[in-house]
């Protein structure tokens, strides 16, 4: 074989090696590309089943369940209403009567609740929504025009049987605002929230125009259809300001009869201070006084233990030794001050006159202080008339 044949079948040889590395390339390109499809198909199965998931997770709730939910919301209401006025005899019958209408027309037709919280709620949502009980209590059952006419207005009912104003007119403030409240409640089960902004179902909105559109009220229930982002919102934003205001109430109560009863014991002790001026000038303080300087506590034990000194006064025929030697050295020093001073016996009255005037002006009654001590007043005055008769 000649050289030139030789390097033509190198050529073809190489050639021929080019080739199949070449197919194998692609083949693994092309491999390489099916498995990057195939992996990104599995990524978007997994993404496409986990919206799926997400989707399943989300519970819609039918009209026909949202339905069962207003039931037995507005059933609650009417027993805690009833609970309420179960010690008014007329209007806890007609609650009970109410209730039971309202069951029987249930079987009848399943919208018969949400009939009647649209007829009897609705078109006055914002009063509700503002707690106005004068609206509902002033409402009158009939209008008499200029030209004679009469004209029968509507008056919202809680039942078939009972007015609102009428159960208005019987409860506190605060139980009002809790009715308001759960009626507030109930129709917020009938609205959804989307982008911070409430609306109506559409499901009701269609309810509604099939069944009001000729309601004499409609017009005040279309305005509330379009207003009813501002009543909902601004309901929630109210509660956190009733909230507030009560518990600021509150404080402010318990802050006031701090205060008062601060305002109490200083009037108390200055009571306590005039009295005590008024009384140390008096010949009977003075005359205290120097019998006091006079008595040894050492001869008289009991008058260091309050607790035996108020058990004599309270049981005199215990610890009288003690008692009658301090009432007999009293007595010794009552007649000494009437011989070697100006006293006399109306003196000393008038003084003690006057001191108890002054002491009932305080609030005390010194009389049943005395006989609670069971303090024979008849001594005392056998003990003056002694001393001034020396």
């Amino acid at each position: 074989m000649s050289s030139d044949q030789i390097d033509t079948l190198d050529d073809t040889l190489d050639q021929c090696f080019d080739e199949m590395e070449n197919n194998d390339l692609e083949k693994e390109l092309t491999q390489d590309k099916k498995d990057n499809n195939n992996e990104q198909e599995i990524i978007n199965n997994e993404l496409e089943q986990e919206d799926d998931e997400e989707e399943e997770d989300v519970l819609e709730i039918t009209f026909d369940e949202l339905l069962n939910a207003i039931n037995d919301r507005y059933f609650k209401l009417l027993k805690k209403v009833n609970t309420i006025m179960e010690n008014h005899e007329t209007i806890n019958k007609s609650i009970q009567y109410d209730i039971e209408y309202l069951k029987d027309k249930l079987i009848e037709n399943p919208f018969a609740v949400l009939i009647f919280i649209t007829d009897n709620y609705l078109y006055c949502l914002e009063q509700i929504k503002d707690r106005n009980s004068d609206f509902f209590i002033y409402q009158k059952e009939k209008t008499i025009k200029k030209n004679g006419k009469t004209i029968k207005n509507k008056i919202t009912r809680i039942g078939n049987k009972t007015s609102l104003k009428v159960i208005l007119n019987n409860i506190k403030r605060e139980t009002s605002l809790s009715i308001f409240n759960d009626i507030i409640d109930i129709f917020k089960l009938l609205t959804y929230e989307e982008d911070n902004v409430y609306n109506f179902h559409d499901d009701y909105l269609e309810f509604i125009q099939e069944n009001f559109k000729l309601n004499k009220n409609f017009n005040k229930i279309s305005i509330v259809l379009e207003n009813i982002d501002s009543i909902i919102g601004s309901f929630d934003d109210d509660v956190l300001e009733e909230e507030e205001y009560a518990k600021k109430m509150e404080e402010t109560q318990k802050q006031n009869k701090k205060n008062i009863s601060r305002n109490k014991k200083k009037k108390d002790d200055n009571i306590g201070q005039d009295f005590l001026k008024g009384v140390e000038d008096t010949k009977i303080a003075k005359m205290a006084k120097q019998i006091s300087e006079k008595i040894n506590l050492d001869d008289f034990p009991i008058l260091q233990d309050p607790s035996k000194l108020l058990s004599t006064l309270t049981n005199p025929e215990e610890g009288m030794s003690s008692i009658g030697g301090l009432m007999e050295v009293v007595m010794k020093e009552v007649q000494s001050s009437f011989q070697n001073n100006d006293s006399n016996e109306n003196d000393l009255v008038n003084e003690a006159q006057n001191i108890m005037g002054k002491l009932s002006g305080t609030g005390l009654d010194p009389m049943n202080l005395m006989k609670n001590m069971n303090l024979d007043m008849s001594n005392f005055a056998d003990l003056f008339n002694k001393g001034a008769q020396k």
